[in-house]
């Protein structure tokens, strides 16, 4: 996936991104050959990429006042009343937990926004003299979007990210992602790596991002969009593919319920997410559990 040829993105993340080091959990790697496996598909928040909240920003409805305002009135929003100023960040969370509810009863167990169209509404309910006549294109509110996330959720690439990609790719495995995301996710990518997904390896349709589903991990059926597209156009069997991620809920629950292999990723604090209090991941156990990507290349065969 490339980023749009009109809009450059370059300039935010040189402005708001800075380099963030893994901080070292208390669990030890647990590891073990790993044979027959032809597709790795990997999580993005918290395992490709250090995430300063642990997650995707929408995913906690994260961020303040102070970021909200100062993004709005960076980008030429005009926001004169205090009392707007102050509601401006309630708004915002409030458009997600609305959509959230009317997705949930369409039917979908774990629903997923589309941030463009938050931020559209939120727009349109604060600029007091309607700065761009209610008229926000998508090339702004991209800017604005992807400027608030990366205040309020900064990102920096994984160690070892790069060595591990290309040790996969030229030794033909397939590589995706399913990742609860939006559509800033794949332009991290571009942003810190200078390579697009399918530059750095990843096939262009293993790539399943939550904002383009309306639906999120821990989904059942979110994981099975990638399965479908496996079996069908590779005749990879869910036992031959090994999800990598750092939550024991969102991550490994989903794919060992259908089957696949997994490595739990407990390379940082910030992120890793075990999930002791969940019924639902009280007995299960991932195949490994790496605290360095390139741990992967020892034991995946």
């Amino acid at each position: 996936m490339q980023i749009e040829k009109d809009i450059d993105y370059t300039a935010i993340f040189n402005e708001y991104c800075r380099p963030l080091k893994p901080l070292a959990t208390k669990l030890k790697e647990s590891l073990g050959i790993l044979e027959n496996i032809r597709a790795l598909i990997f999580d993005i928040y918290g395992t490709l990429f250090i995430s300063d909240s642990g997650d995707i920003g929408t995913a906690r409805n994260s961020g303040n006042k102070n970021i909200f305002t100062s993004a709005l009135e960076k980008a030429g929003v005009n926001i004169t009343s205090e009392n707007r100023k102050k509601a401006g960040i309630h708004l915002l969370h409030d458009a997600i937990k609305h959509e959230h509810v009317r997705l949930k009863n369409k039917g979908i167990d774990y629903p997923e926004i589309d941030i463009i169209e938050i931020w559209k509404s939120v727009l349109n309910e604060i600029d007091d003299n309607h700065t761009h006549a209610g008229e926000y294109d998508d090339s702004f509110i991209k800017k604005l979007a992807l400027s608030f996330e990366l205040q309020v959720n900064p990102v920096w690439p994984m160690p070892g990210i790069l060595d591990v990609l290309s040790w996969f790719t030229n030794k033909k495995y397939f590589l995706g992602v399913v990742s609860n995301a939006q559509f800033y996710t794949p332009l991290i990518f571009k942003g810190l790596l200078r390579c697009s997904l399918s530059a750095l390896g990843f096939n262009e349709d293993l790539l399943i991002f939550s904002y383009k589903h309306s639906m999120a991990k821990p989904s059942l059926r979110f994981f099975e969009l990638l399965l479908e597209r496996l079996q069908n156009t590779y005749s990879v069997l869910p036992e031959q593919i090994i999800y990598i991620g750092n939550d024991m809920l969102n991550d490994i629950y989903p794919a060992l319920q259908l089957g696949m292999r997994t490595a739990l990723f407990a390379g940082d604090a910030r992120s890793l997410r075990l999930r002791k209090d969940n019924p639902l991941c009280k007995d299960i156990k991932p195949d490994i559990v790496i605290t360095n990507l390139k741990q992967l290349i020892e034991v995946i065969r």
